[in-house]
């Protein structure tokens, strides 16, 4: 039994400062405690986001697992998308564990939740504006569309804190969005257009996605913040410090949140839940917006302080360090790109990956679980998870990786991921391995930063490359199995067709295979969105050879020939005798940049083949390629542009060889 505790902590939308301020405060409280902490990304069921977004979902039933001692639901962020009642339908598979909600009380039996009380923070904003700004004609943004409980708490603290100032409750107007800054610029820049104006003196908005977005139309009707109409937003996110002007508005402090929620949980599952305190109160952050601060200085802002003075404050950004953090960050991922779209098949790509990870900063350690079987995930059906998972690899920053020849297999409901040496606590990320509509595993990431969302999309490439990768290897795997001469075959029939595609010479493909499986990888290849070479590769002397040592040792050259070009390609490229000494390949994945080192790898191997196979000259091949890609994909053409290509290199050996 683990000595540690396994958290999960289940999210809807790492786009929203929401959810990263919550995730930094959870993973702070969590960072001396003995606990593996798993953040998953599990968007919606049922609901067919332009990405699919319904597969991550379905990471929900690996989350059902024996090892989870206890889960944190970050609920704010699935309220723009499902009422409460709806959410805890979904979450009823973790009935029966400890679950915690931050600042969302959840109707599941033994749950906890944190709160939060945002009256005193409306009744400060609303005071503020009414006295030191002179405003008495609101509107107020809210999202009650969504069903958020926290809009509709948001607004509720609003009017009492109206009424409190002797404004009445049919002196302000209400403007319904969702939570979004589009949807808010349209309908405000609608609102606009039908009335001719906007004849308010100041907006609160329940966030700062929708006050950004009425101060966007605002601007564009030119209207002008802070001096015809004062804005305020609600949470203090990374966009109300660098907006123009900046925003003001209210802090629900999410770090501090997020540490309230992980210490709740930490002391419930040692019984000590009483002993912590979760309500908190927010309070007012006063910027350009409200016109507290000059527009000349975006650093700046007016907050409270303990002892409740109104105190001129600066911002914590940290400006030119993070931008090269992120630049450094973002090379990753073009290196990254780079690496895969050159590996191609699925082997490649995980051989690949320990050489791109240690490039990635801050990544600690990845994983990799397969599924037996692609399954095939629908947005209306349950998903059926199997009972077997295996881990592929794995790879770690302290030095340990293995690629598992023979996967080691664990049931997926009794542990998410099997023991691995160092592996057991810290914060890591839950993905799946998905592409379209199939789901074949999911990984492990281990993580020392808060960049949230970065990871997310390293992850997201790797999942689509991997699933994609599996599919060329698959197609690739299924033809080669059509035309493999060691396979016992038991009919007669299936052993003629066999013999039609196959060289009697070299025992590789022959013309009519190398059309047939080259065809079907050039197309497959294409579909996938990859390009690939086609390669002409002819031997040099081969007259000379027959005419010096007679046609037994030139039959010998050929298959020598054959041998060099099976070693020096993978195992899912098509290699093929078109007739004599002239042979085809086709390289799915494989750059026209590689091919001069290409040409020093063959030349190495049939010096290295010709001494083993005791023939009396050092073979030496003229290769010829081309690129094929979505607009160039018919193969005899591609196949003859390879020929004329070899035959400019085969003029210059003969014309070295008469200089000599």
């Amino acid at each position: 039994m683990a000595d540690y505790k396994t958290i999960v902590v289940l999210e809807q939308d790492l786009t929203v400062d929401y959810v990263g301020g919550a995730l930094d405060g959870i993973r702070d409280f969590y960072k001396d405690k003995n606990v593996k902490l798993i953040i998953t990304h599990t968007m919606l069921p049922g609901i067919e986001y332009l990405d699919l977004g319904y597969q991550y979902w379905t990471m929900t039933s690996i989350l059902d697992n024996e090892s989870v001692d206890g889960y944190i639901v970050l609920s704010g962020s699935y309220s723009s998308k499902l009422g409460m009642d709806e959410l805890c339908d979904l979450l009823k598979p973790f009935t029966g564990r400890p679950l915690v909600s931050m600042s969302i009380p959840l109707s599941i039996d033994g749950s906890l939740n944190t709160s939060i009380s945002c009256e005193s923070g409306y009744m400060e904003v609303v005071d503020h504006l009414v006295n030191n700004h002179g405003c008495h004609k609101f509107a107020f943004i809210s999202a009650n569309s969504t069903k958020s409980v926290e809009s509709v708490a948001r607004q509720n603290a609003f009017m009492a804190a109206v009424k409190a100032n002797g404004i009445h409750a049919d002196e302000v107007s209400f403007f319904d969005s969702n939570f979004t800054f589009g949807d808010t610029q349209r309908m405000i820049n609608a609102y606009i257009a039908a009335q001719g104006g906007f004849p308010f003196d100041a907006v609160v908005a329940a966030n700062d996605r929708m006050a950004l977005g009425c101060m966007a139309a605002l601007s564009e009707h030119g209207i002008k913040v802070p001096e015809d109409v004062k804005v305020v937003g609600y949470d203090n996110t990374l966009s109300a410090e660098t907006s123009t002007p900046t925003l003001s508005t209210i802090s629900q402090d999410l770090f501090k949140q997020g540490q309230t929620v992980a210490e709740l949980l930490y002391a419930k599952l040692y019984g000590r839940e009483n002993e912590v305190t979760t309500t908190s109160d927010v309070k007012p952050i006063y910027r350009q917006s409200c016109g507290c601060i000059s527009r000349d200085d975006s650093r700046h802002y007016l907050s409270f302080d303990e002892s409740g003075c109104l105190k001129e404050k600066m911002s914590t950004l940290s400006g030119t360090s993070d931008l090269i953090y992120s630049a450094a960050q973002f090379g990753s991922i073009y290196i990254l790109l780079g690496v895969l779209q050159r590996a191609g098949n699925y082997e490649s790509i995980v051989n690949q990956l320990p050489t791109i990870l240690p490039s990635v900063r801050d990544v600690e350690f990845f994983a990799l679980f397969l599924y037996q079987n692609v399954i095939e995930a629908a947005p209306d059906e349950e998903f059926a998870l199997p009972s077997r998972v295996y881990l592929s690899s794995y790879w770690s920053r302290n030095g340990k990786s293995e690629i598992l020849d023979e996967y080691n297999s664990f049931n997926p409901k009794r542990e998410i991921m099997p023991y691995i040496d160092g592996c057991d606590t810290g914060c890591f990320f839950l993905h799946p391995i998905c592409y379209r509509n199939n789901q074949y595993g999911y990984m492990m990431f281990k993580f020392s930063s808060n960049n949230y969302l970065l990871y997310s999309i390293y992850m997201r490439i790797i999942s689509n490359f991997i699933s994609q990768g599996q599919d060329f290897s698959a197609e690739i795997h299924k033809n080669a199995e059509l035309n493999n001469l060691n396979k016992e075959l038991e009919s007669q029939n299936t052993d003629l067709s066999r013999q039609s595609v196959t060289d009697e010479l070299t025992g590789i493909l022959n013309r009519r295979g190398f059309y047939e499986y080259g065809k079907s990888a050039v197309d497959y290849s294409v579909k996938l969105g990859r390009s690939g070479l086609v390669l002409f590769a002819d031997m040099n002397g081969l007259k000379n050879i027959n005419d010096t040592y007679g046609h037994d040792v030139g039959d010998a050259a050929i298959k020598t020939q054959a041998e060099v070009l099976k070693l020096c390609f993978r195992g899912n490229d098509i290699v093929g005798r078109i007739s004599g000494d002239e042979f085809a390949i086709v390289a799915p994945g494989m750059p026209l940049s590689i091919v001069g080192h290409f040409r020093e790898r063959i030349a190495k191997a049939c010096a290295e083949l010709s001494a083993k196979n005791g023939l009396p000259i050092t073979i030496s091949l003229s290769i010829g390629a081309v690129e094929y890609s979505d607009w160039e994909c018919d193969l005899e053409k591609l196949v003859s542009m390879a020929d004329e290509a070899q035959y400019v290199e085969k003029r210059l050996f003969h014309k070295n060889e008469c200089r000599q």
